[in-house]
């Protein structure tokens, strides 16, 4: 989905202008170089204050082996690497804090239609939060659509002829990520903004196996998607909407105006999670107004049970729009520490 929900020729039409699903003034086609925000500077160097330095592109295929015994790990880096999956070469940045203890979380963060791990690494700010609480983030890099765009494929109607399988290869790539790094398997999160949002919430669909919870921001769920859903378990979900957002319609798009495909409303997918997860018990708060000038106050929706941990919460931002909180949007919270005290939630001490 794109900057606007106006119809995709349209959208094809206004390249450079706004096309994207990543957010407000947030992403761009990679040029070469991108300046991260109080984390990284890329320059085909990449170099992460505080943590490595690596030059160039490492490839995993997972066929290192030592003579007559198991494959042995490859000792992965901070800095961009690409796995093998379905015959492509696919890209992913991981972020690795000082001084990793074994078993640390691992966080997934997919990027918007349009948009790029870098992107993504920049106005997040998700490795600043890694290194303070010690966890491995990893930014999949989508592949392009006949358009340029990079994608994760989640079902948008005019993606309907591609095949990529980006459930497999988030398969493979935590796999390769969790073995390699000492990765405590109950602890692997996935978030993203917009199409990254909507991936989340295909994860959890049908990937919740490998998945504790899922934080989708500015993300929805496709009518396909919302109709075959088949969690394996409880899934604990963090939502962050804006009533306001023209790209991500609130109230959802099931008669396809937009031409991206049908897809469901925000309280539809809300109600959806809590009653897979047999949550009984709601309430409802409103974060302090800290930044009155940003023109959106959120209300905090809370569903939990007393017969179990797992909850959902969706912070439905009133008048925002398509944004990452705290970055830009709503100021009265950070998206990005929001979905780290939520995950928090499924670490075991």
């Amino acid at each position: 989905m794109v900057h606007s929900r106006i119809s995709l020729l349209a959208c094809i039409a206004m390249v450079g202008a706004g096309c994207t699903k990543e957010g407000n003034g947030t992403d761009t086609q990679d040029t070469g170089t991108t300046t991260e925000t109080g984390t990284t500077t890329e320059t085909g160097t990449t170099t992460e204050t505080g943590t490595t330095t690596e030059t160039g592109t490492t490839t995993e295929t997972g066929t290192t082996t030592e003579t007559g015994t198991e494959p042995a790990p490859l000792t992965l880096t901070t800095g961009l690497h690409t796995i093998q999956h379905d015959g492509l070469e696919r890209e992913y940045y991981v972020h690795i804090p000082p001084n990793l203890q074994a078993g640390a979380p691992l966080m997934l963060v997919f990027h918007g239609y349009s948009g790029s791990y870098r992107s993504i690494m920049s106005y997040s700010a998700m490795n600043r939060h890694a290194t303070l609480n010690g966890f491995v983030v990893v930014y999949p890099q989508g592949t392009e659509d006949r358009f340029g765009y990079n994608f994760f494929n989640v079902g948008y109607s005019f993606h309907a002829d591609l095949s990529v399988d980006d459930v497999g290869f988030t398969r493979e790539l935590v796999d390769f990520v969790a073995t390699d790094l000492g990765i405590n398997r109950d602890t692997v999160f996935s978030t993203g903004m917009s199409n990254g949002g909507d991936m989340s919430y295909y994860l959890a669909c049908f990937a919740s196996d490998i998945f504790r919870a899922v934080a989708p921001i500015a993300g929805t769920m496709m009518t396909e998607t919302y109709d075959t859903c088949a969690p394996e378990k409880d899934i604990p979900i963090f939502a962050v909407n804006g009533t306001g957002d023209t790209v991500t319609w609130y109230n959802g798009d099931e008669n396809d105006q937009g031409g991206w495909g049908p897809y469901v409303g925000v309280d539809m997918i809300v109600d959806y999670w809590v009653e897979k997860n047999n949550l009984e018990l709601s309430e409802v708060s409103t974060l302090p107004n800290t930044d009155p000038n940003d023109g959106s106050v959120v209300t905090n929706h809370r569903y939990h049970s007393g017969n179990s941990d797992t909850e959902v919460w969706l912070y439905a931002v009133e008048r925002g729009g398509h944004d990452w909180p705290g970055y830009d949007g709503n100021m009265d919270f950070d998206a990005s520490a929001e979905i780290w005290r939520f995950f928090s939630l499924y670490i075991k001490p």
